[in-house]
């Protein structure tokens, strides 16, 4: 029993769906569409075994909506959100057609859109099974050999009876000025398919492939419907719309026109009408423009598409102006065309109110500000209506009358825009700037000046003589008003506190302000002006040094001013280094650098001053350093006391020796004399 069971199962699973679409063509080959995944279930004669299935990015396509189209020659299905793509797919069989070449195919539309911002990028493949089974023969392509390459505009399969089986198969799937070639086709055995890679679907835009399926009595016949068909007569695009021409992405489809589209105008007596009317043209083809029901006085120029009318009083009233765009041919194929109208209603002369009043623009912080607009209209005086266009989010209009808290700090200018509409829908506009002023109760700020002139480095910003004279609490903001540009934004340290840092270093004028509020009112803004000015260099001539050097020898000494500096960043520091001790040095490599050095030939006391100078000529104080150069070699000791058996040191010796000195030197003045 079971096994009777398995065997009813597997028939009822071989058994062919119901199709949902099927039509037969001019020669009664038959075109079988089924749902929800759109293959060709078997064609004519078993031509195929389930063809034509869709798979996005390795996704198959799946619907199962069809919408009968096309005086019953066609279906659509609906539309599949595919990721982040939305994909349609239609058939269509034509009914007949005189030519032979162009009646017995199917073709196959696949439409798919992208509604996000970002471009993306898909690879679409169409695929299935032939009905010529082991039997499947190549039979021919575009380029006329029986290979299957992506240059090919069309190949063609058979079963090995040349149509006396199965019908002569082939399929066309671009043009030779495709704007996307595909990529590959492969056929296995009886699998075929046709892959198109990394196809753009633009941002808000989309894409149309075009995919045409033939059957024919034989091979030669089936290569002739297919050149016909690669050529992409007008026949074949029969009930494409404008958008899937226009997008085609494997075949250069010949587009109709396209004219702008315009809402409809309204202009009064007197006013100009200025449009610009243009028509798009694809495929570049010329195209003859006519222009129905031009008013008199009004100009068209084609080229530019430009529109140009000024109405008369005689004039008012609803106008339609026709533009028809037809393409010149000379191919033999019908034209393609497009039309639009636009329409322009003339009014009468309306001329708008005016405001007849002022509003106060000062306002003081807290306070209440008010204002009731009045004004005047000739033809509806009695039915104007007010408007507040632009204002503070709190700001009001109630009963005709216009009211604001003024909620803003001292200073701040408020722009404020109305209108007043007539009865027939002109408007005249009031716009001024309300000023926020110091109210009479607000505390007082007050700084600490002190010196204008200052050296660059920090400087102290000191408020605490600021007050409420109604004895409340004070809150501090300081802020950075104003400097030279190149010093940037000064930061403000403590900004929320009666003293607060700043750091200018840059020469130039800086402005600070301090506003002072106690919970509801605002000061008047205080101001602390600083100039820094250049102030001279500090000269570092270094360390002194103590060094080694044996007598008869030398060594080089290297002198170290690179601690210098300059307390305006900008200035730029010279070097001058002079010797104002010990032997002389009489060749200071680099004296003007911030490293000099020399050779020192002998043990002494070296002294030199150091002086840095900018570029404004301020000189800095002189710094000096010693260089102090000893001999390390021991000083030899005194000589030995003499022994008492030599001579005597006592001071009777002594005596001795100076009596005899004596002597000598009275014989000498005595011969002199």
């Amino acid at each position: 029993m079971n096994r009777l069971l398995v065997v009813i199962a597997t028939l009822l699973l071989a058994l062919p769906a119901t199709a949902n679409f099927r039509v037969n063509d001019q020669d009664n080959f038959i075109w079988d569409c089924y749902q929800p995944y759109w293959y060709l279930s078997n064609g004519t004669n078993d031509a195929w075994d389930g063809m034509f299935y869709l798979n996005i990015n390795n996704v198959r396509f799946s619907n199962a909506q069809m919408q009968t189209e096309l005086n019953g020659r066609g279906t659509r299905s609906g539309e599949v959100v595919m990721g982040n793509l939305r994909v349609q797919r239609a058939f269509w069989v034509p009914q007949s057609n005189p030519n032979a070449n162009l009646r017995n195919y199917g073709r196959y539309l696949t439409i798919i859109r992208n509604p996000g911002q970002q471009d993306q990028n898909v690879n679409i493949l169409i695929n299935g099974n032939l009905g010529s089974d082991s039997s499947t023969v190549s039979t021919g392509s575009s380029d006329g050999d029986t290979n299957f390459e992506n240059t090919d505009t069309w190949v063609a399969t058979d079963d090995s009876s040349n149509g006396g089986g199965d019908p002569s198969l082939a399929y066309v799937f671009q043009d030779e000025n495709a704007r996307h070639r595909i990529a590959s086709i492969v056929r296995n055995r009886d699998n075929l398919s046709f892959t198109w890679n990394n196809v753009t679907v633009p941002a808000g835009g989309q894409v149309t492939l075009l995919f045409f399926a033939i059957q024919d009595r034989n091979r030669d016949a089936s290569f002739e419907e297919a050149r016909t068909l690669a050529q992409l007569p007008d026949a074949a695009l029969e009930g494409l719309a404008d958008s899937e021409r226009a997008t085609l992405i494997n075949f250069a489809s010949n587009a109709p026109p396209t004219w702008d589209e315009l809402d409809p105008v309204d202009v009064f007596v007197g006013q100009q009408v200025r449009l610009r009317i243009g028509v798009t043209e694809p495929d570049d083809d010329e195209l003859e423009i006519t222009v129905d029901g031009l008013p008199r006085g009004a100009t068209y120029q084609a080229l530019a598409g430009k529109l140009r009318w000024t109405p008369s009083l005689d004039q008012v009233g609803e106008h339609e102006i026709r533009f028809h765009a037809v393409e010149v041919r000379d191919d033999g194929e019908d034209p393609l065309e497009d039309e639009t109208t636009v329409r322009v209603t003339v009014h009468e002369m309306n001329r708008p109110p005016t405001f007849t009043t002022q509003p106060e623009l000062d306002i003081a912080q807290g306070e209440r500000w008010t204002y009731r607009p009045e004004g005047t209209d000739l033809e509806s005086p009695d039915q104007l209506t007010l408007e507040l266009v632009e204002g503070p989010e709190t700001m009001t209009l109630e009963d005709g009358e216009i009211s604001w808290r003024a909620d803003e700090a001292p200073g701040f200018e408020v722009p404020v825009r109305l209108a007043f509409q007539d009865a027939d829908g002109a408007r005249a506009f009031q716009t001024f700037d309300l000023r926020v002023t110091v109210n009479r109760h607000a505390p007082v700020a007050l700084v600490v000046q002190g010196d204008v002139e200052r050296a660059p480095g920090d400087v102290e910003l000191d408020g605490t003589p600021s007050y409420d004279p109604n004895g409340g609490e004070l809150f501090y903001h300081w802020r950075f008003v104003d400097g030279p540009p190149e010093a940037g934004q000064i930061e403000v340290v403590s900004p929320t506190q009666s003293i607060a840092r700043v750091r200018p270093l840059k020469q130039g004028h800086y402005i600070f302000e301090l506003i002072v509020n106690n919970g509801s009112l605002s000061s008047r803004p205080a101001e602390f002006h600083v100039n820094v000015v250049n102030v001279a260099p500090v000269a570092m001539a270094g360390e002194n040094q103590d060094l080694s050097l044996v007598a008869g020898d030398e060594t080089e000494v290297a002198l170290d001013g690179t601690l210098s500096f300059d307390p305006n960043p900008e200035d730029v520091i010279t070097y001058q280094w002079t010797q104002v001790g010990g032997p002389v040095v009489y060749d200071l490599v680099g004296a003007d650098s911030d490293r000099p050095s020399f050779i020192a030939t002998m043990p002494a006391t070296y002294r030199f001053v150091l002086v840095v100078t900018d570029q404004m000529g301020h000189k800095s104080m002189p710094s000096s350093v010693v260089i102090d150069l000893v001999d390390p070699t021991p000083v030899a000791p005194p000589p030995p006391p003499v022994p008492a058996d030599g001579c005597s040191s006592s001071p009777a010796s002594l005596w001795s020796i100076l009596s005899l000195l004596i002597l000598v030197g009275a014989i000498r003045r005595r011969r002199t004399v």
